[in-house]
């Protein structure tokens, strides 16, 4: 299987089911954006980040937790409360927007989402979150690309000789 930074969150039976809601485990490195575009078909309305690999999606309407998994297991349930979710693609993106770095699919399961399912006080994000780590990483990295090809740009620029700059052809 595939590695999760954070463990699976168990269905826990004592606690009340929560109608419009459906709880995801396999979300590692995924953004908000990502996760709602996954399910955009049942047209969810927030995410609920519980850790780095699992979620709630919120669909604001009872039922649609129900059609989801419905429409989107595939093979045996992996348990009681579990099934895995077909292969979820995302589009690569949209023109002019950051390039994804990933269009392979996203192997979820998912689950019928509890009122246990919240997230523990004590997690921040910010602080905890590896996968803010890796996005903090990834924007240090490619400012300093950025930097790098302006330092370029202005290289190559201070080779240009200075009679081609600013006389009209034919020299005037």
């Amino acid at each position: 299987g595939e590695a999760h930074i954070a463990p699976r969150r168990e269905f826990n039976s004592y606690a009340p089911l929560r109608r419009d809601t459906l709880h995801c485990f396999g979300v590692d490195f995924l953004s908000n954006r990502e996760v709602l575009e996954l399910f955009a078909q049942f047209k969810p309305k927030e995410i609920e980040w519980l850790d780095d690999s699992s979620c709630n999606v919120v669909f604001g309407e009872e039922g649609v937790p129900t059609k989801a998994i419905e429409e989107l297991k595939v093979g045996d349930p992996v348990d009681e409360h579990w099934f895995r979710a077909k292969p979820l693609t995302l589009q690569p993106g949209a023109p002019g927007k950051q390039k994804r770095v990933r269009v392979k699919p996203v192997l979820l399961q998912v689950r019928p989402a509890t009122e246990a399912d919240r997230k523990d006080p004590t997690h921040s994000g910010h602080t905890d979150s590896i996968y803010y780590a890796h996005v903090k990483e990834q924007q240090a990295l490619a400012k300093q690309a950025a930097e790098l090809r302006q330092a370029k740009k202005r290289q190559r620029q201070s080779r240009v000789p200075e009679s081609k700059a600013g006389t009209p052809a034919g020299g005037g």
